[in-house]
């Protein structure tokens, strides 16, 4: 099972084939695919779900009552191959909306609704009104809007905490959000034999597929992460827009905490790391 810190007790797998953790008067813990990244290194398969504050319109509300509700889920297969999941039920995210201020490109159409309840494409707009749309565009829409309950009904409502519109808002500012958080660790073992060998011949199979533009192959869900922390490696950390590093430096001196640090290797471009 997992423990608060995201590990996992392997022990606990010799003879159970799956343990739900689930946790009460949590606040959001930012990244599904860390947890369920812990259970992948031990050969489980790991789910990771949870509620957030109401920033999501069902079809047809013009007011927010839904979190986001993120669903993560990891496994292993051969040759340190696998999938990795991590994906919210709205179309779009606040951060991604933040990004599209400070770019200043227009959002898709079916991100986010303006004060009257209507898609609006302007960032500043679905900033102030704080709606996300579900995932599935104006037809489907009832998809993102099922499994955004699927997570309440499994994290805040079994665990007992605060569900849907009731979920403490954002701008409230600091404090507990209590919110629900389902774990679930699988061993493959306990199953029937070969595991690792079909789900690599799956995600081999769909990268072998002949893709519209050869320029882009076929991936699985992970591929492009892990292709980014591949490249993480070898440039020697992550590199910043001269934007994102104003942000930054702004929010330290906020909080009087020490800024980033600048390192300069030689050869290489100026890049920056905490």
């Amino acid at each position: 099972m997992f423990t608060r810190s995201g590990h996992v007790h392997v022990d606990t797998f010799q003879t159970c084939s799956q343990v739900p953790t689930m946790f009460t008067g949590s606040n959001h813990f930012v990244v599904n695919s860390w947890f369920t990244m812990q259970a992948k290194k031990e050969n489980l398969l790991g789910l990771c779900l949870t509620n957030t504050s109401p920033l999501m319109a069902p079809p047809g509300s013009r007011e927010a009552a839904l979190g986001t509700n993120p669903i993560g889920f990891g496994a292993s297969a051969k040759n340190c191959d696998g999938v990795s999941v991590d994906i919210s039920t709205s179309a779009g995210s606040l951060g991604q909306i933040e990004q599209h201020v400070f770019t200043k490109l227009p959002l898709p159409d079916n991100w986010a609704q303006d004060l009257e309840g209507s898609p609006t494409t302007d960032p500043q707009v679905a900033l102030k009104a704080m709606c996300l749309m579900p995932f599935g565009g104006p037809e489907s829409s009832y998809k993102g809007y099922a499994l955004a309950i699927m997570v309440e009904a499994l994290c805040s409502i079994l665990a007992g905490s605060m569900y849907g519109p009731y979920v403490r808002q954002r701008r409230e500012g600091p404090g507990e959000s209590n919110l629900g958080q389902c774990f679930v660790a699988i061993n493959p073992e306990l199953f029937a034999p070969g595991f690792k060998d079909r789900l690599s011949n799956l995600l081999e199979s769909l990268r072998d597929l002949e893709p519209v533009d050869k320029a882009h192959p076929v991936v699985v869900p992970g591929d492009r992460e892990c292709l980014n922390q591949c490249k993480i490696h070898e440039e020697g950390g992550i590199r910043y827009t001269e934007k994102a590093l104003h942000i930054a430096a702004e929010l330290a001196a906020r909080k009087s905490v020490e800024p980033l640090k600048l390192i300069i290797k030689p050869d290489a471009e100026p890049k920056l790391t905490q």
